[in-house]
């Protein structure tokens, strides 16, 4: 059985790669899988390292907004790594931020 959705984001100019895997087995697993690979390689994104405070709650997956230099804007966390000694306690996170 062959499983075909077409995707289109923003402003639909861009054709993604075809996704070809025995496992996709019905629609809903088609589009879920769709959706995923649409946001690993529809956008261009850069890695960005982060030190700042001891901050708890945080997950990855989040979107976070972040104020720099640049200015404001909205970026995926990636990864979370808290750092201790016996002065201060920091978090250092990884965040996927949109290229301009």
């Amino acid at each position: 059985m062959t499983i075909s959705i077409e995707v289109y984001r923003g402003a639909g100019d861009r054709r993604g790669d075809d996704v070809v895997d025995s496992l996709i087995g019905s629609t809903a697993c088609a589009i879920a899988r769709g959706r995923a690979e649409m946001d690993t390689r529809a956008h261009q994104r850069s890695r960005v390292n982060l030190t700042l405070p001891f901050r708890s709650g945080l997950r990855p997956g989040q979107l976070l907004q972040v104020m720099d230099a640049t200015g404001t804007w909205i970026g995926k966390l990636i990864a979370i790594h808290h750092q201790a000694d016996n002065v201060k306690t920091i978090t250092e996170l990884t965040v996927d931020r949109p290229s301009l």
